[in-house]
């Protein structure tokens, strides 16, 4: 044999270096997605008796609506046919009415409206003249705009305005519109 002779056999020894980088892999992928998911969870529960005396009581709401001269109702019609020429204003003074023993946070929304029309919304009395402050309600958006305290009324202004450049057509038409008034319970 010569210096440079070496004993090769032709078999050889199956690699597994694939499979445990596959391994080392997937395992990497877990400790990464454990600690990446952060934090401890739990669900905590604590009791406490409630004396011999005590009561629950549930609150009440209800909110009507009052036209000046008119009575108290779940809904109002304001006189009409309102019809309008561009750039007038009409405002309609309305009194919301909270007979319930709950506060209640106020919200109003138009619920269906002509576009050519714009309708605001204030707390108070409605001005002489001028557009009441604030953007013009967009339909099916509620604007919150008041706290009415329990057993509480508060005049707000319903606003309607054809703007002075709308179309020629629709000068002297009328407008049809609804606006809803929601209140939810605020707690003491």
């Amino acid at each position: 044999m010569g210096r440079h002779s070496q004993l090769r056999s032709d078999k050889r020894v199956p690699r597994i270096r694939g499979p445990l980088t596959a391994v080392g892999t997937l395992l990497g992928a877990v400790v990464l997605a454990t600690s990446a998911a952060g934090g401890s969870y739990a669900f905590l529960t604590a009791t406490s008796p409630i004396g011999a005396g005590a009561t629950i009581k549930a609150g009440t709401s209800s909110i009507s609506l009052q036209l000046p001269g008119g009575s108290a109702q779940q809904s109002v019609t304001l006189p009409g046919p309102i019809s309008m020429l561009p750039g007038d204003i009409k405002n309609y003074a309305v009194t919301v009415l909270n007979s319930g023993n709950t506060s209640l946070s106020l919200a109003v929304s138009l619920t269906a409206s002509d576009a050519a029309w714009e309708t605001r919304v204030a707390t108070g009395n409605c001005p002489s003249s001028g557009l009441l402050a604030g953007s013009a309600l967009s339909v099916g958006t509620p604007v919150n705009y008041d706290t009415l305290a329990a057993s509480a009324s508060d005049t707000i202004c319903l606003q309607l305005s054809l703007p002075a450049t709308v179309p020629a057509n629709t000068s002297g038409s009328s407008v049809n519109f609804s606006v809803a008034i929601n209140g939810t319970q605020v707690s003491p």
